[in-house]
């Protein structure tokens, strides 16, 4: 059975040296250069190139650093519930080089499961494994307030847990959760969910059953 690292954050730019650790991991064991996908669970895309401020090093850039990684095929690149401010070029950056994008109209006509099992075959076709990352934001701000860029009409707390357990199922080789506030959310229900998602994912790798 698969182990998988876990990282938890924290601004949704760690995903990007994470992914790249990753990467330089992955070839150590496999002795080459490893084919990683990427299933990137969020409301934003987080593919703008560079902002005036921050650069091309922020919580806004993550997937666009990574899709630069020799790893990584931009068509094994897929995104889900993509439901915020996306920006025109980074939507037209992703999808003129391959990208898949599922929003959350296509999560609640197809759901959590479908879109997962779709996901993983495009990132999961002709790759050694997968990288997941999700951003708590991706939840609607009723069930996750404890985050910078809450959503609103985002996915509900049931679908993020039905995700993970069907990532679960999938190659996935590390998985990172971010973007949680506690002190944003003084009752803990939106750390209480991000904990619960992510035992929802390794409960088969800790206690070894399907």
């Amino acid at each position: 059975m698969l182990t998988a690292p876990v990282v938890l954050g924290g601004d949704h730019y760690i995903a990007y040296p994470s992914v790249k650790g990753f990467c330089e991991g992955m070839k150590k064991r496999l002795g080459r250069k490893p084919k990683v996908g990427l299933i990137h669970i969020d409301s934003h895309l987080d593919a703008y190139n560079e902002n005036d401020t921050w650069g091309k090093y922020y919580h806004g850039s993550p997937s666009r650093r990574i899709s630069e990684l020799d790893s990584v095929d931009m068509h094994n690149m897929v995104y889900v519930g993509i439901n915020g401010t996306v920006g025109v070029e980074p939507y037209e950056y992703l999808i003129g080089n391959g990208a898949t994008i599922y929003t959350i109209e296509d999560v609640n006509k197809d759901g959590p499961t479908k879109i997962i099992k779709k996901a993983a075959a495009i990132a999961g076709n002709d790759t050694d494994v997968i990288y997941c990352t999700i951003d708590i934001d991706v939840v609607d701000q009723a069930y996750s307030i404890g985050t910078g860029s809450y959503i609103y009409g985002g996915i509900t707390s049931v679908q993020l847990l039905e995700m993970a357990s069907a990532l679960s199922e999938e190659n996935i080789g590390a998985i990172d959760i971010v973007e949680v506030s506690p002190p944003l959310d003084p009752s803990g229900n939106t750390s209480r969910l991000a904990a619960t998602t992510l035992l929802n994912f390794l409960k088969p790798r800790l206690f070894e059953y399907r």
